[in-house]
């Protein structure tokens, strides 16, 4: 009987033209199993993403934490939780570190809903209530709080992992800062073409080092994780590079910043990146 449910909704949707579908909350992955069997059926190009049991067995994106808000501690816990799980991206078979909480975020309009009606309470304590509070995240609109080198921190780690890139936040009123770091072609081409994403260095609250490879080259992130200034480098045997020196780009400036022999270095802000 669930088989022929699941087929028949998914069938459903898939007449519909939807081709992507969110199995979120699961606790069985047996039910999973009978949605990705329905989608495998239908013969479309559906993705499942899938929030909880048989994630990683069954869909093409998973969840791998909880909800990822606009408070840096969020984002410095997946350093830690992807450097074991990047590994395991291929195609048909990403790693979803959650939407990116950027822009216009918070601010539930569906009264109807259960978040939604208590939102409409709730939102008079916004000015006064504590930034770390479920509520607040949900339910006070916001630009977020991220500061730019944060923000621009988490798209980085996002991209060189090769994590879905799913916007969080109500893009006509996004800001021009925001959609920046959403448009750069450079840092985005390495989210859809580098392959084999690897942390070569964590040193918790201090600094990390990604790595991924492209045809011709090899994207490497350097990351400020403390709350001071720090230099961070990397040396080019930690790359496996092959030859003393390279010429180093940076994607977000697009620009080449020089020609480097055997590290490459810089001070970065906290919790800033390059």
């Amino acid at each position: 009987y669930q088989r022929r449910v699941r087929a028949s909704l998914v069938d459903l949707l898939a007449s519909w033209g939807v081709r992507f579908i969110k199995f979120d909350f699961s606790n069985n992955a047996e039910e999973v199993a009978l949605v990705a069997s329905a989608i495998n059926k239908t013969g479309l190009p559906i993705v499942l993403s899938v929030n909880g049991a048989g994630g990683s067995t069954y869909g093409q994106m998973w969840r791998i934490s909880n909800d990822v808000w606009d408070v840096w501690v969020d984002v410095e816990e997946h350093f830690e939780n992807l450097g074991s799980i990047a590994p395991q991206a291929k195609p048909g078979h990403w790693p979803d570190s959650d939407m990116l909480p950027l822009g216009r975020i918070g601010g539930l309009q569906n009264t109807s809903s259960t978040y939604g009606a208590n939102c409409t309470v709730w939102q008079l304590n916004c000015g006064r209530s504590t930034s770390e509070n479920y509520r607040y995240q949900e339910c006070c609109p916001r630009q977020a709080r991220f500061t730019v080198d944060e923000a621009r921190s988490l798209i980085s780690l996002w991209i060189i992992v090769r994590s879905p890139l799913i916007f969080g936040g109500y893009l006509p009123e996004t800001i021009q800062s925001t959609l920046d770091l959403l448009t750069n072609p450079e840092t985005l081409a390495i989210n859809s073409e580098s392959y084999a994403s690897t942390q070569v260095r964590l040193i918790k609250n201090q600094e990390a080092v990604w790595q991924a490879i492209y045809v011709s080259g090899t994207y490497v992130g350097l990351f400020n994780l403390g709350s001071s200034s720090r230099i961070v480098s990397v040396q080019f045997d930690e790359l496996k590079i092959v030859g003393s020196s390279c010429t180093v780009r940076d994607l977000w400036q697009r620009k080449d910043i020089g020609v480097y022999s055997k590290s490459f270095g810089l001070n970065l802000e906290p919790h800033a990146s390059v």
